[in-house]
């Protein structure tokens, strides 16, 4: 079997929870493609994902976050510093820690993401911002909520520059800054931040958006002090 289809067989007994299975597939595609194409090469690297979301399923944090880290490593390796595929990596590694309640892990591998992204393509794109307020979040899961407000306030500004008429994104922005102002402490501060945030939504989208619904709620638990 060539390495591509041994990876799909792997993924297709990882569909089904045979994990042992796609344990051993996963592992003769990647020996087969570090052969072919290289140690450092994409495919090889996203082998290296795949078991270790595959470990994560099983429950093996460590050995999973340890595949996460030789996928790291091999593209550093290599790679330029500086290469998008890094940053790619560390955003798959950001991912992995905000699911696996690791928001210090999360906030260390968007830093690196965003630094990588913003140096290649420019900190003003749409893919930049949208590390940005990953970043935020994870600083706020972390519990460092001057630096997520930072953050925030600093997306909101970059915003203007990129689509004024993204409103979704903008709106979005506003209530998660408003969440942190509200884990922070600072209701005062919050609950026109989330008007802000419902004024953005409502006027291009309507009540009904799930953003707006959202905003709404947060809102009414602000003044039930539920958030």
């Amino acid at each position: 079997m060539t390495a591509d289809a041994l990876e799909l067989v792997g993924f297709e007994h990882y569909a089904l929870g045979h994990f042992a299975q796609a344990d051993l597939y996963f592992k003769h595609a990647l020996r087969l493609k570090d052969e072919l194409l290289g140690w450092g090469h994409d495919e090889s690297v996203q082998i290296l994902n795949h078991l270790a979301y595959l470990c994560r399923d099983e429950g093996s944090l460590a050995e999973a976050r340890n595949y996460l880290l030789q996928a790291e490593r091999r593209l550093q390796l290599d790679r330029q510093a500086m290469d998008p595929a890094l940053a790619d990596q560390y955003e798959i590694m950001g991912d992995f820690a905000d699911e696996t309640a690791d928001p210090e892990g999360a906030v260390a591998a968007y830093r690196n993401a965003f630094k990588i992204r913003s140096y290649c393509e420019g900190p003003r794109t749409l893919a930049s911002a949208s590390l940005m307020s990953r970043l935020a979040q994870a600083c706020q899961n972390a519990g460092w909520y001057e630096q997520a407000e930072n953050i925030y306030l600093t997306l909101l500004k970059i915003l203007d520059g990129i689509d004024p008429e993204d409103h979704e994104l903008r709106g979005m922005t506003m209530n998660n800054l408003a969440m942190n102002y509200m884990r922070w402490g600072r209701a005062g501060q919050a609950r026109p931040m989330f008007q802000k945030s419902l004024q953005c939504l409502v006027k291009r989208f309507g009540p009904d958006h799930p953003g707006a619904r959202l905003v709404m709620s947060n809102i009414r638990e602000s003044f039930a002090g539920g958030v």
